[in-house]
Order: C-alpha cells, then sequence, then structure tokens
C-alpha cells in the first residue's frame, strides 16, 4: 500500500512537471493554469477571448499537437459553466474549422529545433544545444571564437533573418552583418566583461546590422555569455532580446 502511495505521489509530480512545461510553449501564459489528466489536458483562462484564442492556436498548429501526442484539450474560462472541446486526431478536423494548410509562415508557437554548422561536440556545448531545446520560444546563437562563426542557431531566430535562411545564417561570420566598429567595440568590453564558463557574467550589448543585400539595417540588442569546450575552443552564446529598424550608420553607402 505504501508503496502504491509512493507510485502515486511520483505520478502526480510528473504530472505538475509536464504541466509547466506545457504552459511555457502556449502563447497565452497570463492567467492561465493547466491540469494534465492521462491524453487530456485541461486549460482554464480568465476570460473567454483568452479561451477563443487558444482554441484557434490548437487548432491549426499541427506540430504543437502532435509533439504533445494529447487526445484531447479542453478549455474553460471562468465565471461560465460552458467550454471549448477540441479533440485531435490524425486528420485534425475541428468543428467549425477546416483541416490546417501547410504554408511557409512561421508558427505561433517555435517547435524546439536547432540549426548546426560545422563543429565539434562536447559536453559544454551540448548543455547550450539542450538549453536552446528547452527554451525554443529564446533566440538563441552560437558564435565560435576562432573564426567569428555563427555555428548553430535556434529555430526561432529564423524571425531575425532577412534575406537568407538558417542553414545560410549557419556559415555566416559575424563581420559579414555586424557593422565592423561595433563588433570591434564588443570585442574589447567582452573580454573584460565576460568569464567563460560562469553563467552569472552577462554582457548586454547592442549593435548594428545589415541583410545580406546591404539594405535593411537594424539594432540588435543581445546578452552574451561565454563558454569554453573540454578543446579549449571559445564561444559566444547569444540570446536576442530586441531589434528595431535604424537607418544606415552614416559612414556606409547604401547602393539602391
Amino acid at each position: 500500500m505504501k508503496f502504491d502511495n509512493i507510485l502515486n505521489n511520483a505520478y502526480s509530480v510528473v504530472k505538475q512537471h509536464e504541466a509547466c512545461i506545457f504552459k511555457k510553449e502556449l502563447p497565452i501564459t497570463e492567467d492561465t493554469q493547466i491540469f494534465v489528466d492521462n491524453k487530456v489536458v485541461k486549460i482554464l483562462t480568465r476570460t473567454q477571448k483568452s479561451a477563443t484564442f487558444l482554441r484557434k492556436f490548437f487548432a491549426n498548429v499541427y506540430d504543437f499537437t502532435k509533439k504533445w501526442q494529447f487526445e484531447q484539450v479542453n478549455i474553460f474560462w471562468e465565471d461560465s459553466s460552458r467550454h471549448y472541446q477540441i479533440p485531435i486526431n490524425s486528420n485534425l478536423r475541428f468543428k467549425g474549422l477546416s483541416t490546417m494548410q501547410v504554408t511557409n509562415a512561421m508558427p505561433l508557437i517555435i517547435v524546439p529545433g536547432i540549426q548546426i554548422g560545422q563543429m565539434k561536440l562536447s559536453l559544454p556545448i551540448l548543455r547550450v544545444l539542450f538549453e536552446f531545446c528547452e527554451y525554443p520560444e529564446r533566440k538563441y546563437g552560437l558564435v565560435r571564437c576562432t573564426d567569428e562563426r555563427q555555428v548553430a542557431l535556434s529555430e526561432s531566430s529564423a524571425a531575425l533573418i532577412k534575406g537568407s535562411d538558417l542553414q545560410e545564417g549557419v556559415q555566416r561570420k559575424r563581420k559579414d552583418y555586424w557593422y565592423l566598429p561595433d563588433l570591434e567595440a564588443f570585442e574589447r568590453e567582452a573580454q573584460l566583461a565576460l568569464e567563460p564558463n560562469n553563467q552569472h557574467s552577462i554582457l548586454e550589448f547592442s549593435f548594428r546590422g545589415v541583410s545580406k543585400d546591404g539594405l535593411d539595417w537594424r539594432r540588435f540588442t543581445n546578452c552574451y555569455r561565454s563558454i569554453r569546450d573540454d578543446y579549449g575552443v571559445s564561444y559566444y552564446v547569444s540570446q536576442n532580446i530586441g531589434v528595431e529598424q535604424i537607418a544606415a550608420p552614416p559612414q556606409v553607402v547604401v547602393r539602391q
């Protein structure tokens, strides 16, 4: 009997953890409660407007529902006896909604994934890549210091790239798209501020960057930390926290 109680408690803890991870991937997390019961997930929101948005979300994001393998999603809102019940099946047909059309548009929720270039893997690098997958909504990048090459990008970083894709992005060097005076300033500050393999050693830095065609200039604000792998190779881990459209720097001649 005591062993059964231990199993039940362990099962409860696992389900609570699953609900927490599931909640992080929803487009609405504020004032939202998640309950997981076997293959059914129950979502409680504050307003019917939020519930309606979530219903449309589940009806249009195939990868998300496939990954979690739930058979049904029930969405409730406060002060109401009504709720949305969404059966999830292989045809993805929902009452009042047509089958999802597959497009090349960015999905509402980013599925964990990483684009990786040529690099040697060791435990410190694997930990970073696992972090990329654990937080798919974050726009992560990994730059190798020896040649300034961007060797890994999280899937959500695609939103930052104009004129190319992630596969091409992991072949570029920072000098290809950074405004060079900003790159020089970053290197000076990073040498003074960052301690390798220290999670609490972080540098926030803004730089000007340009698209592949040389026409689109933006200011990127990233948080950086430094890591050194088991082979002694140093890398910068970056997380983008902001981007804005700007004019080209005064010294740059933009050719239309």
